[in-house]
């Protein structure tokens, strides 16, 4: 307010300065009127009188305070008084028979009509060009120097009187301005008081709509609340009709509204039959009289909660920006006056709905099988539902008032409670146990949390305990169920991925041991097959497992054994840091045991220790020993590891019990151990003091030192296979090692080998060329055996009955499925070459009707 006032002081100086400005050039202009130079003409004394008139008024308006006196009023009796010395000094000036008064009267009337000072500065120019041409025509005696010494006056006197009709007019203007901004306030100050008068929502939107319609001459105002998702309207207030209440309207009937919603701004239409969009309902329109439209959207925060609508007959006078704006301003007070009596009704349903609310939650609790039960700050049980009869046998009645203490055995809960109940510490949900009306104990999950009032104070606590006795017994057996089906999986995935290399090793060990070697060479073979031999036999040693095959045992060197495993750890050992020391008995006789999966407890007791070791972070020592007692082999593995509490030593040999972080173990080590040392008629065990490491113990029984006869050297010995003439194979696998393995091998037996990496390659391939025999791989990218298989029966049914599987994943139920299905022979891998030279001679033998033909081209 300080602000605007300074401003309107220093226009009110500029205004004042330019006015006796103006005034001393009309002096100086009427000076030369009275005595023009050149003339010879000498002032008289009543001319000089007027003279001095005019200059001692000026000088006392320019030193005048305008603070003493109304600036505005000054001016107009100047002016009054200007006008009439005006007209003396062009009457004393022997001008009454020119025409020089009457231009200065049309001069005079132009610029009272004038609305600018440059249309005032145009006026002048007109009537001083009136002014030369009337005194051309006349000729009223005066000279030419004479004349244009008028022009001046005519000038700066339209100058003059402009000057003060403009600032008139501007403060006419500015009257006008406040007066409206009065009635604008007004109505704000309305609608604000009824906001705060009432919080009937009716009343309150009537009050504003009526008033906003005596405020810009409308013929109807309206607030309306809008549904954007269904598209629907509801009328809650009229103006012309105080019994509007919640009349439903169709969004799609009123273009004005969609585009409200569209663009949450202002929509204004001054002239309903130029809008183009009110096209399909102008009629309508027309016929109620409204020609101007104005929708101001009612918002809220982002929300949207209806608009203000304004329908005024005006077909000539549009909506002012300064209606626009007073209108807006009052919109944004209906929003919050919309809101806050939504807010009050929402409030009035939502106690209702509490109170609703509160029955069913009681009723909810009443038949709640989890016990839930509330206490007070002193622990004092202050309600207790009815599902601790069930669970428990307590009675609410009889736990009212009682100590939430009475309900726990275990210390650990009753610790967590208590710093729950003391310094309000959440507790997460934990497992423990709740003691039963008998004595009984039930195991059970308990949550509990702080309980605070409606002010955030807190009262006391809430505790929820379930009954999970049969949820840990399902969960049990559904984790071992889980992980036994993840042990299938794992195994088949072992099994493909390991035995399509392991295929290849030990197929060209077979070729190079046919072929002619130096005895060193020959060694050197016999150990590469010795090793393949090894892996598959691990590979089957896992199948086995799952499948509860027996085992197959042989006469062993256990500390033989020991140093083969030692050595298989010694890189991991060593750059874990921890040094091995091996204390074996030289004396140990030879034992019957099955000696890969001797070597697999072995791992899983080294591969433990490493772990014991290595989470103390420092330099470990692991410590095997052998020793004989009697019959009995005694084997100790040693570590000096973090070791072992009571309660984890106990079940170390539980199926899928882990200490190891998830992800590094899956409980199944000592198990599988355990069953092995069991097999072998043996036993297994630990020791361990925390903090001093662990030593796990095995006893192994001597037996007979004659080596039993093999299962596969009971069998009777194959008969040979019979010779067949050449012929044409195509082997199908996704390994190159393999296709190379069956190419050189078959090839050694006068056969004709054509191979394919792919599913795609090898149907090409029979398209025109016919073959006795074709291997196909059952695990492959893009298209695998089984749809290889499917194309070419489809395709060739003659070339289906040749087809032989040869697969490192037979495990996997599908895949066994599949083959039995089939009726085709399938070669494990890793296979002797010997099977699959007997596979080759019967698929050839059964094709061709028990005589293969002999390859030839296609």
């Amino acid at each position: 307010m300080g602000l605007t006032r300074w401003i309107q002081g220093i226009e009110r100086s500029r205004d004042r300065t330019v006015w006796l400005a103006l005034r001393w050039f009309l002096i100086l202009t009427i000076a030369l009127l009275l005595a023009p130079p050149g003339s010879g003409r000498t002032p008289g004394a009543y001319q000089i009188a007027l003279l001095l008139a005019f200059v001692l008024s000026n000088v006392a308006l320019t030193f005048f305070p305008s603070s003493r006196i109304d600036q505005r009023r000054l001016e107009f009796l100047a002016v009054i008084a200007d006008t009439f010395l005006i007209a003396v000094a062009l009457f004393s000036a022997g001008l009454r028979n020119s025409n020089l008064p009457l231009v200065f009267f049309i001069t005079l009337l132009l610029s009272i009509l004038g609305a600018s000072v440059s249309r005032t500065a145009l006026a002048a120019t007109l009537t001083a060009g009136l002014y030369l041409y009337l005194t051309w025509r006349t000729s009223d005696g005066a000279g030419m120097t004479e004349v244009l010494l008028r022009l001046p006056f005519l000038y700066v006197s339209a100058l003059y009187y402009g000057h003060i009709v403009v600032k008139a007019r501007e403060e006419m203007s500015r009257v006008r301005r406040v007066e409206r901004e009065k009635r604008d306030l007004e109505t704000l100050v309305e609608v604000t008081g009824a906001t705060t008068s009432t919080l009937d929502l009716h009343e309150v939107l009537y009050i504003i709509v009526r008033r906003i319609a005596l405020l810009v001459r409308a013929l109807r105002c309206s607030i309306i609340t809008v549904d954007e998702e269904r598209g629907l309207a509801a009328v809650l207030a009229s103006s012309d009709d105080p019994t509007v209440n919640g009349l439903a309207l169709s969004i799609d009937k009123y273009p004005e509204i969609r585009q409200v919603m569209q663009t949450r701004r202002a929509v204004v239409i001054n002239d309903v039959g130029a809008e183009p969009s009110l096209a399909p309902v102008r009629a309508r329109l027309k016929a109620l009289g409204f020609e101007s439209i104005m929708v101001l959207p009612l918002v809220h925060g982002d929300s949207l909660l209806g608009m203000l609508i304004l329908r005024a007959a005006r077909a000539e006078q549009v909506f002012s920006e300064q209606e626009i704006a007073a209108c807006q301003v009052i919109a944004n007070a209906s929003a919050n006056a919309l809101k806050n009596a939504m807010l009050y009704d929402q409030t009035r349903r939502e106690a209702e709905s509490r109170r609703q609310t509160a029955e069913k939650l009681q009723n909810i609790l009443d038949h709640f099988p989890d016990l839930i039960y509330t206490t007070d700050l002193e622990g004092r049980i202050t309600e207790f539902s009815r599902g601790g009869e069930a669970m428990l046998g307590l009675r609410r009645g009889e736990m009212l008032g009682r100590s939430w203490e009475d309900l726990y055995t275990e210390t650990e809960a009753l610790d967590r409670l208590r710093r729950l109940q003391s310094i309000g510490e959440t507790q997460p949900a934990f497992e423990t146990t709740a003691r039963g009306r008998d004595g009984s104990m039930c195991e059970v999950l308990v949550s509990a949390a702080k309980l605070n009032d409606v002010h955030g104070r807190v009262t006391g606590t809430l505790g929820i305990i379930k009954n999970i006795a049969d949820l840990k017994e399902a969960q049990r057996h559904l984790v071992q169920a889980e992980k036994l089906s993840a042990i299938g999986e794992v195994i088949s995935g072992v099994a493909h991925e390991l035995n399509n290399p392991l295929a290849g090793v030990l197929g060209f060990a077979q070729l190079l041991q046919g072929g002619t070697l130096e005895p060193k060479q020959k060694r050197s073979v016999d150990r590469i097959l010795e090793s393949a031999l090894r892996c598959q036999k691990i590979v089957k040693n896992l199948l086995a497992f799952s499948r509860r095959s027996p085992s197959e045992k042989e006469m062993v060197c256990l500390n033989r054994l020991i140093e083969k495993t030692i050595e298989m750890k010694a890189y991991q050992l060593k750059v874990n840091n921890i040094n091995v020391a091996k204390t074996l008995d030289r004396h140990l006789p030879k034992t019957l045991v099955d000696a890969n999966q001797i070597q697999q407890v072995l791992l899983n007791l080294i591969n433990n220790a490493q772990h014991a070791i290595s989470q103390r972070g420092l330099q470990g020592t692991l410590n095997l020993s052998t020793s004989l007692r009697g019959q009995t082999i005694l084997v100790r593995v040693t570590d000096d590891g973090a070791g072992m509490p009571p309660d984890v030593l106990g079940r170390i040999f539980d199926p899928f019990f882990t200490t190891k972080p998830v992800g590094e173990g899956t409980g199944l080590g000592l198990s599988v151990s355990y069953g092995i040392v069991q097999d072998h008629g043996g036993r297994i065990w630990a020791t361990s003091t925390p903090g001093s490491g662990a030593t796990v113990h095995i006893e192994l029984p001597v037996r007979s030192t004659e080596r039993p006869e093999s299962p596969a050297a009971k069998k009777a010995a194959p008969a040979p296979s019979p010779r067949v003439p050449p012929l044409r194979v195509l082997a199908v696998d996704d390994e190159v090692v393999l296709l190379d393995l069956l190419t050189d091998f078959l090839e050694r037996d006068g056969h004709q080998v054509e191979t394919a990496s792919s599913g795609r390659e090898a149907l090409s391939r029979i398209q025109d060329r016919d073959f006795d025999v074709l291997i196909f791989d059952l695990k492959m990218p893009e298209m695998n055996g089984q749809e290889l298989f499917e194309r070419v029966r489809e395709r060739r049914p003659e070339l289906g009955e040749r087809v032989i599987f040869a697969s490192g994943d037979t495990l996997h139920p599908e895949t066994r499925r599949f083959i039995k299905e089939s009726g085709r022979p399938c070669v494990d891998k890793p296979f002797k070459l010997e099977a699959m030279r007997d596979a080759v001679i019967h698929v050839a033998l059964a094709g061709r009707g028990g005589r293969p033909a002999a390859a030839g081209p296609a």
